[in-house]
């Protein structure tokens, strides 16, 4: 079984607001192929996500002025993300099986939670602030994906 786990690192002096709608000048993208079934191996999975989600959720909250006091990764398989009143932020390391694109969208969902603890109108204005007028698409998008179980 191959499976590709995306993620994507930030240009220098980039700032996700700089890129466009459709576009994600701002990002190298890479990609790994696997020629195992990583999802068993959940020690490479977490692996990367250790090292590139902490650093990914810290340069949108400096991106998007969010403030949040620790990220935390986990083998959640009942959630991609969570964000505590304490402004903690849980983090599944399956995340990494995502796309770039809906990696970023939950990042950001968490991030907004810092500021609106609900799922409210307020929240979805807020990220649809930070998803361009996307926040509906991507979370409609997020419901054809399911945590490997």
């Amino acid at each position: 079984m191959m499976i590709q786990i995306y993620y994507y690192r930030h240009c220098e002096g980039d700032s996700p607001k700089q890129s466009g709608k459709k576009q994600m000048d701002c990002f190298a993208l890479l990609a790994i192929t696997a020629k195992q079934n990583i999802i068993n191996d959940e020690a490479t999975l977490r692996s990367h996500a250790k090292s590139f989600l902490p650093r990914e959720l810290d340069f949108l909250a400096k991106a998007y002025g969010f403030k949040y006091t620790q990220v935390k990764i986990r083998n959640s398989r009942t959630r991609w993300g969570s964000c505590s009143s304490k402004g903690m932020i849980n983090l599944s390391f399956y995340l990494m099986l995502l796309p770039p694109h809906l990696i970023r969208y939950v990042l950001l969902h968490e991030l907004c939670h810092t500021v609106q603890m609900n799922h409210g109108p307020a929240f979805w204005n807020l990220l649809d602030q930070c998803t361009d007028g996307e926040a509906k698409k991507l979370r409609k998008e997020m419901k054809k994906y399911q945590i490997p179980r």
